[in-house]
């Protein structure tokens, strides 16, 4: 991705109907949130920018409000891998935000971002102000190691086909009226080429392989994945054919 060269800061305020769409401060009662939209402040970013450079040192609390962004990081050999996709009402860059240390990974626009900040003092006060924000922070620390230890093992998977597939799999649901899996809304090729260190076209390649396989169904944004453990067979001892490396 290309670097923006410019970031805006739109205003000093964000509207406390807006705040309220993000995870972290859903449930918070109307006059903290009065008073944390007039503490947060907007900037938007441009397809390709990056949000935050790993190292850097700030520590604002960061919130996405319009957009798409990746979490990334380096390989040992330098190779940029994507950890996890940010959606609209996520929170990210609380671990700065809590102990004032450099950012630990990067993010950067998959596509034209809105981002809300909060500055790290008035954070703080957040956390003393409504609890309920704390207990929250929490829950979202415990998903996010989770989400994260799962795609670093994905990602040590070395095969381009079985990682794709092992992503899908990561992605599903049981379907409770068959001994199937389900994803409802999958994620664009793009997206998914950006969780499996590769491209949309080996994204479209895999897929189309798994279907013709037999292995899954796609229609629309929805995928079923009708034969699981042939599936996790597959990762763990096959290639997915026909596919490029």
């Amino acid at each position: 991705m290309t670097e923006s060269v410019t970031t805006i800061t739109l205003r000093r305020m964000i509207h406390a109907h807006l705040l309220s769409t993000v995870g972290l401060f859903a449930k918070m009662d109307s006059d903290n949130l009065a008073w944390l939209s007039e503490k947060c402040h907007l900037r938007e970013f441009a397809k390709g920018s990056v949000v935050v450079h790993k190292n850097e040192a700030s520590c604002d609390l960061m919130f996405l409000l319009q957009g798409q962004l990746v979490v990334t990081d380096l390989t040992q050999d330098g190779t940029e891998i994507g950890l996890h996709i940010i959606k609209p009402g996520a929170s990210f860059g609380e671990i700065s935000a809590i102990d004032g240390q450099p950012r630990a990974a990067s993010v950067k626009a998959m596509e034209n971002s809105m981002v809300g900040y909060l500055p790290r003092h008035e954070f703080q006060q957040l956390l003393i102000r409504a609890p309920l924000v704390a207990s929250q922070l929490l829950q979202q620390f415990a998903s996010v190691i989770r989400a994260n230890n799962r795609q670093r093992v994905i990602l040590s998977i070395n095969n381009v086909q079985r990682r794709v597939a092992a992503l899908l799999l990561s992605y599903s649901k049981p379907d409770g009226s068959k001994n199937n899996l389900i994803i409802t809304r999958l994620p664009t090729q793009q997206e998914l080429a950006a969780m499996a260190n590769t491209t949309r076209e080996s994204v479209s390649r895999v897929i189309n392989a798994l279907v013709e396989q037999g292995l899954i169904e796609k229609k629309g944004r929805d995928l079923r994945i009708v034969q699981p453990d042939q599936m996790n067979r597959l990762i763990q001892h096959s290639e997915v054919k026909p596919a490029d490396q």
